[in-house]
């Protein structure tokens, strides 16, 4: 049973204040936000909704799997919040924890 929520891409609110720990199924750039910007967006077997991934979250899972897309099916992460600045004010954002979930 896969979870959902409304949406296409989780965001913060989507974690009720914990982690979610998921398994990459997918990747692909989409045009995301009003710009239309082209984004990677990752996708999991147990969730219906994507993960627009920035540079932070990019590069956390580069150094946990490695910058080969592909190498990164099949991988798990653990999402969390974190309060991250945005502009002028302290805002919470989604984080990729640093760390490869266990087991």
């Amino acid at each position: 049973m896969k979870f959902s929520v409304p949406g296409k891409y989780l965001k913060h609110q989507d974690l009720n204040g914990g982690e979610l720990t998921l398994t990459i199924e997918s990747y692909q750039q989409e045009e995301v936000g009003a710009d239309k910007d082209k984004r990677w967006v990752l996708y999991f077997r147990e969730s219906e909704q994507g993960l627009v991934l920035n540079k932070t979250n990019g590069n956390t899972i580069v150094k946990l799997y490695g910058d080969e897309m592909d190498g990164w099916i099949g991988q798990r992460i653990t999402l969390m919040i974190a309060e991250v600045q945005f502009g002028a004010e302290q805002v919470e954002a989604i984080r990729v924890r640093p760390k490869a979930p266990q087991g």
